[in-house]
């Protein structure tokens, strides 16, 4: 082939790869610039359909499945969880509860609660603002543009290859035509080509013995709950409408990721209320208060028999402190007795384990007993030495 032509096609390959790879990153990036206001609008749309679903339908069943129509193309959401009345009717996928997966800047989470003829809906959703599902098609279109060119390439490789052997043995015809001079044995001479050193050969064996040590003995999954608590008795407790205290831990280290990642505060609340378990009315009263007085139900855990944890984002421990003395106050008047101490820790710009602040909120609790002025306690960090700290390790 002419060399006019090998630069032309080269050029013209390289600018179709290019291409096919920046068609990828585009869409890509174009999904990923308005995932936000598109999981907005998805959900807006979701949570309209679902409370009209709730308003026109008593049947269970029928709600469910209805609800799986709304949703319809679930490669929009990672999870979704909706509870009705405390009681948990759908849910995708089905065990979302004690997933260790973390949240990231692809996915959003949503939710809303909402006061119905029904009853009280709660709707609880997470969607991807870049969708698997788009990664995998524009993936699969540059794939095959790349896949096609790929495949043109080699056929324009054998081709020319082709062409160059039948040049060369029409040359070789060509030479064979002219008369060549008589040359005696004795002087005619062949010059040998120097061997190859078996020195310069690279010894491939030598790297094969080579190993990568990777440290495959501190990479261990993380251990979920799987008892038949969750399986035979739903997701929350029938006796306060709390979750589970086996979902704390790990729903708790989620949602530190998530404040960590945002960089907004959390606090731990301990609450307990003493001897509130032999008293199921009272406990029913109490639970409700503490229900309608945090964020979100699905941040409410037992603990033991009197005492209970609760999650607040974007709560500092000033803030927390204020929230406990009021709250505080409104149990002791549904109780009618001064029976409720509280033990607060935060966040506190740390990155903090879910069983550190767990140890910390108990620790404070336990110290509201030594304490005959104070019902409520908070273990405070002090951040200019964990600045420090941080600033050291550094």
């Amino acid at each position: 082939m002419k060399k006019g032509f090998i630069i032309f096609y080269s050029i013209f390959i390289s600018l179709v790869f290019a291409g096919s790879l920046g068609y990828f990153g585009y869409n890509t990036f174009i999904e990923y610039k308005t995932g936000e206001e598109r999981t907005e609008k998805r959900f807006k749309a979701f949570n309209s359909k679902v409370v009209n679903i709730i308003q026109s339908e008593t049947d269970y069943n029928a709600i469910r499945r209805r609800i799986n129509d709304a949703v319809g193309d679930t490669n929009d959401f990672s999870n979704i969880v909706i509870v009705l009345n405390e009681k948990n009717i759908y849910a995708y996928p089905v065990s979302i509860y004690g997933s260790t997966e973390k949240e990231s800047k692809l996915i959003k989470d949503k939710r809303e609660t909402t006061q119905t003829d029904a009853g009280l809906l709660y709707i609880y959703a997470s969607l991807y603002t870049l969708r698997p599902v788009s990664i995998y098609n524009n993936g699969k279109i540059s794939f095959f543009i790349i896949l096609i060119a790929t495949l043109l390439t080699i056929i324009m490789i054998v081709i020319s290859n082709h062409v160059k052997k039948e040049s060369a043995v029409h040359k070789s015809v060509e030479e064979s035509k002219i008369k060549l001079p008589d040359y005696d044995d004795e002087s005619f001479e062949i010059e040998s080509t120097p061997e190859e050193n078996p020195d310069d050969i690279f010894d491939e064996e030598e790297r094969k013995d080579e190993k990568l040590n990777l440290p495959s003995d501190e990479i261990k999954p993380m251990k979920i709950d799987t008892g038949k608590t969750a399986v035979n008795e739903g997701l929350f407790s029938p006796d306060t409408g709390f979750g589970w205290k086996s979902y704390l831990e790990t729903r708790l280290e989620n949602e530190l990721n998530r404040c960590t990642a945002s960089e907004i505060d959390l606090s731990l609340f301990m609450i307990n209320i003493k001897d509130i378990e032999e008293n199921k009315n009272l406990l029913s009263k109490v639970c409700r208060h503490i229900s309608t007085s945090f964020q979100f139900k699905d941040l409410l855990f037992e603990y033991k028999k009197d005492t209970f944890a609760a999650i607040k984002i974007d709560t500092d421990v000033n803030e927390a402190l204020n929230f406990a003395e009021e709250l505080v106050k409104e149990i002791d008047r549904i109780c009618g007795n001064k029976v409720c101490t509280i033990g607060i820790s935060a966040r506190s710009i740390r990155m903090i384990s879910a069983e550190r602040l767990l140890k910390e909120a108990v620790e404070a609790l336990a110290h509201t007993s030594l304490e005959s002025e104070t019902q409520v306690i908070a273990f405070r960090a002090d951040v200019t030495k964990y600045r420090k700290y941080i600033e050291e390790l550094n």
